[in-house]
């Protein structure tokens, strides 16, 4: 049995993902939890905030009010 590895820009694919179907804003806890439960990619907190943060400097994921 081969396991894939998630890459980074898998994983980013997938944040991106839930924030167009969530619509809302989530705090990184959150985000970890739902990347864990509806797509089994177990990264941790700092991991996520980092990826979080490439996105917004990619402008990929914006800041709005």
């Amino acid at each position: 049995m081969k396991i894939k590895k998630d890459n980074k820009e898998n994983i980013k694919s997938k944040i991106l993902e839930i924030f167009d179907i969530e619509n809302r804003p989530m705090n990184i806890r959150e985000l970890t939890q739902i990347l864990r439960n509806k797509y089994k990619i177990i990264k941790s907190e700092p991991f996520i905030k980092k990826c979080l943060d490439e996105l917004a400097q990619s402008e990929e994921l914006s800041i709005e009010d």
